[in-house]
């Protein structure tokens, strides 16, 4: 049995994703679980895939999923979500903003009967490593404000879109399961659906560090996202 799958979304990452599987590989095989790695292939036009399956013939742990065309960071947490055989289901971001090294206090909180515990940079306790462009930053502020006001009234939540988040299986499989929207606001999506269904959302202070050479396009990402919001809302 897989206590531990690990989801990780790529698109044209040739430049550091095996360096990145090596790390988290080489972390969670030090953990107490049983894991495997799916790597998600979201159309990539350069040579991640090649990279992948490089990482892949050393570390059997990895599994890949791959298609031809780009559809967003959202469809591929999906794809991985629901292709997951772990007991415990962990999304986290290529570049490793933020650490596979964060995930024993997931681990313990979810050991809790937490269903599903969501990394945050803006929460006590949390620390920004390197900090991202002043811009970058107004936007996931405005984008955080804007999803407590339009869907989570009286629910705050500090950081919804921080890329590393954990899930049960099977509230993970009836989440993800029901999901529309396939861009950056994906987030938003499931933990609107999270609290309808009453499940218990809990944050979880991280250390985060800005990856400079991000592949997001941030003008047409804070667009589609802030429709992405009120998609949901009247869905």
């Amino acid at each position: 049995m897989i206590q531990l799958s690990i989801i990780i979304p790529a698109y044209n990452e040739e430049e550091k994703i095996y360096r990145s599987l090596e790390r988290i590989v080489n972390f969670f095989r030090g953990q107490e679980e049983s894991f495997e790695v799916i790597i998600v292939n979201d159309g990539s036009k350069d040579k991640t895939l090649e990279e992948v399956e490089k990482a892949k013939n050393i570390m059997q742990e990895i599994r890949i999923i791959d298609y031809k065309n780009n559809r967003g960071k959202g469809y591929a947490v999906k794809k991985g979500m629901l292709d997951a055989q772990g007991e415990l289901l962990l999304f986290m971001d290529a570049d490793l903003s933020t650490k596979p090294e964060e995930w024993p206090k997931f681990r313990d909180i979810m050991n809790k009967g937490i269903d599903i515990a969501i990394g945050s940079r803006r929460t006590q306790g949390a620390c920004i490593a390197k900090p991202q462009p002043w811009w970058r930053e107004i936007m996931g502020k405005v984008f955080t404000f804007l999803s407590n006001k339009i869907l989570f009234s009286g629910q705050n939540i500090s950081d919804v879109s921080c890329g590393f988040k954990a899930f049960k299986k099977e509230v993970a499989h009836t989440l993800f399961a029901k999901q529309k929207l396939e861009d950056w606001s994906f987030d938003a999506e499931i933990l609107y659906m999270a609290k309808k269904h009453n499940y218990r959302v809990i944050e979880v202070p991280v250390t985060w560090t800005d990856d400079p050479n991000t592949k997001v396009k941030p003008i047409r990402a804070a667009l589609v996202a802030f429709v992405g919001l009120f998609k949901i809302r009247f869905r």
